[in-house]
């Protein structure tokens, strides 16, 4: 689902002859309430309704930012059937009796994982039981390192099956998967120098590290949204 939301959140081609309620400038001075991690909302309206799994709503596409300052206004009474599964539960999440408004949704920001993670990819001969208790000392050392966990060759394969993928026991004769350490930060803002720093120290102090990496969209700021108008029917 949010694969469908990324390829919406930048769709700018919808056009229309929509009215809409809120301008650029609305948009840009608006109060928005925080509802979760990348996403805000303003209530338009409160009723006595309660939220219900049978609730109806209407859901359109009203703006697009790409840079979080210049609003491109979208001119479309269009429904945006792609991406009620992931909007029209968020909703029922407001407060109870919220009918309309407006959401603001911040892709870059929903799909960060919810902790930085850096993995250290290992020698296939790497000894688990003694050469990970040497490389524990090292890394309980090294400043801005929150958690550590060694994964064998064997849980990595469990958990890349876990994720949906193909099994090629039937085509390989052996398991591609290298064993690894699983690095987690501290909880903070971190610059691309800063990691780095981390990650050379890292691969110079355990010796059995062959490469370490880290999802790139951890230090993206993600500065552009879309904004949806949202009315309970």
């Amino acid at each position: 689902m949010k694969i469908i939301l990324v390829a919406t959140i930048f769709l700018i081609s919808i056009q229309g002859c929509g009215q809409k309620s809120m301008s650029q400038e609305d948009f840009k001075k608006a109060k928005w309430i925080n509802h979760s991690k990348g996403i805000d909302y303003i209530s338009s309206t409160k009723s006595s309704v309660t939220n219900s799994d049978r609730d109806s709503f209407d859901i359109k596409l009203r703006a697009i930012s790409r840079d979080g300052v210049n609003i491109e206004e979208v001119n479309s009474d269009e429904e945006i059937s792609e991406v009620e599964g992931f909007v029209i539960p968020l909703i029922k999440k407001m407060p109870s009796g919220i009918s309309s408004g407006y959401l603001r949704i911040n892709a870059t920001e929903v799909l960060k994982p919810d902790f930085f993670e850096i993995v250290v990819y290992l020698s296939d001969i790497y000894d688990s039981a003694s050469a990970f208790k040497n490389d524990s000392i090292v890394l309980v050392k090294i400043p801005g390192i929150e958690t550590f966990n060694f994964v064998s060759k064997d849980v990595a394969k469990k958990m890349f099956l876990e994720d949906g993928n193909d099994d090629w026991s039937n085509v390989l004769d052996i398991n591609p998967l290298p064993p690894h350490i699983s690095i987690t930060l501290k909880q903070r803002e971190w610059s691309k120098n800063e990691v780095e720093d981390i990650k050379d120290t890292i691969l110079k102090t355990i010796s059995m590290a062959t490469e370490a990496a880290y999802p790139a969209i951890l230090l993206e700021k993600g500065n552009s949204y879309t904004i949806f108008e949202f009315k309970r029917l």
